[in-house]
């Protein structure tokens, strides 16, 4: 699977020093607003070369990725790492350690079709999709469209993998920022929505059943 990646972490902490050294001054902000609005504000940006020589590299894009593209990008990446720390405070060193990431997953014969991130443990897998909206409207037919997108993934996936466990989960999550200024009831759904898939995948990734309420 690594080589169908467009980058592999052996471990949480490989993703996480992956982002630092990106360098985002400040950190990077789930801000509000329009993709290309937030494109522009960064198409120049160190970090966005970086990506985009990242992804040519990689022969994903049969042209330039966009700079609204590594907004997308970016913005997934901050709700993974927020998704690891939760995971870094439910499991044991030792099963935090062993998550492997695959970021970027091109499923092979499927026409560039390509999964946000691939967690896996063992001998089971998660899919992950990610998609950030700007505020709660839509957000029930966002999460079944995604879904539907992550189970016809797995099936794809299934024709050639060989791992015991397939699990999906569609992640929407929201902007925590209008400019410079914190929305906190956007800010505690992300929060629920994290602590959520975190105990799914302590659940059935690492098949320990522990949350059910």
């Amino acid at each position: 699977m690594k080589e169908d990646a467009l980058k592999f972490f052996k471990s949480p902490k490989d993703l996480k020093t992956f982002y630092r050294k990106l360098d985002i001054k400040n950190g990077w902000k789930l801000r509000k607003g329009k993709m290309n609005q937030r494109g522009k504000a960064i198409k120049d940006a160190p970090y966005t070369k970086k990506l985009r020589t990242m992804f040519r590299n990689k022969g994903f894009y049969t042209r330039e990725v966009s700079s609204t593209e590594i907004v997308s990008w970016l913005d997934n990446i901050i709700f993974m790492l927020k998704i690891l720390d939760q995971l870094s405070v439910l499991l044991s060193e030792e099963e935090y350690n062993n998550l492997e990431i695959f970021l970027e997953y091109r499923i092979k014969m499927a026409k560039m079709m390509r999964i946000d991130y691939v967690l896996k443990y063992k001998d089971s897998l998660l899919l992950l999709e990610f998609r950030v909206l700007g505020n709660f409207d839509r957000l029930r037919t966002t999460w079944q469209r995604k879904k539907a997108e992550t189970l016809i993934y797995k099936e794809l996936m299934q024709n050639y993998l060989n791992e015991k466990r397939y699990y999906t989960h569609a992640f929407i999550g929201l902007c925590e920022f209008d400019g410079l200024s914190p929305l906190p009831r956007q800010i505690g759904y992300n929060k629920d929505q994290i602590e959520y898939v975190s105990k799914y995948i302590v659940n059935f990734l690492y098949q320990k059943h522990l949350y059910y309420q």
